[in-house]
C-alpha cells in the first residue's frame, strides 16, 4: 500500500513544475515547454495506473514500477553527472539570490547529490525486493 501512495505522490509532483515551464531533466538533457509537459503527463498517467494495479497486488505492476524507478534513477544520475544543481536551477529561472544561498551549503554539491541518488536507489531497490513477496500470490491477468 505504501508503494501505491508513493506512485500517486510521483504522479502529482509534476504539477509543481508548471511554474517552471514544465521543466524536465531527462538523461542529462533539459526539456521545457510541450515536450516536458508531455513527458510529465505520460509519467503521471503511468504512475496512476501503476498505483491502482500495485494496490491490487498485480505482479506485472510491481515489475513495471521497478522499470520506471530504474529509468528515473538512471536519468537523475546522468543529469547530475553532467550538470550541477546551479545550472539546473538557473534553467528553471530560480532567482540568483536563492541559488547563491544554496551554493554556500555543502549539501548541494554534485558529489553529495550523486551519493544521495545512489543511496536512495539502493534503499528503494531493497524495498522493491522485500515487497515482491506480497505480489507472488497475486494473480496476474
Amino acid at each position: 500500500m505504501a508503494h501505491s501512495f508513493f506512485l500517486l505522490y510521483i504522479a502529482v509532483i509534476p504539477l509543481f513544475f508548471i511554474s517552471y515551464g514544465f521543466f524536465a531533466p531527462f538523461f542529462g538533457m533539459f526539456l521545457s515547454g510541450w515536450p516536458a509537459a508531455l513527458l510529465w503527463l505520460a509519467n503521471s498517467a503511468i504512475c496512476i495506473y501503476l498505483a491502482i494495479q500495485v494496490y491490487r497486488l498485480d505482479l506485472r505492476a510491481w515489475l513495471y514500477s521497478l522499470y520506471l524507478f530504474l529509468l528515473w534513477s538512471v536519468s537523475s544520475f546522468f543529469t547530475f553527472l553532467y550538470h550541477d544543481y546551479v545550472e539546473i536551477y538557473e534553467y528553471m529561472k530560480i532567482p540568483s539570490e536563492q541559488i547563491a544561498l544554496m551554493d554556500n551549503m555543502d549539501y548541494f554539491s554534485r558529489g553529495n547529490i550523486l551519493i544521495l541518488i545512489v543511496v536512495s536507489f539502493i534503499s528503494y531497490l531493497i524495498f522493491f525486493i522485500y515487497a515482491k513477496k506480497y505480489f507472488n500470490k497475486a494473480v496476474t491477468r
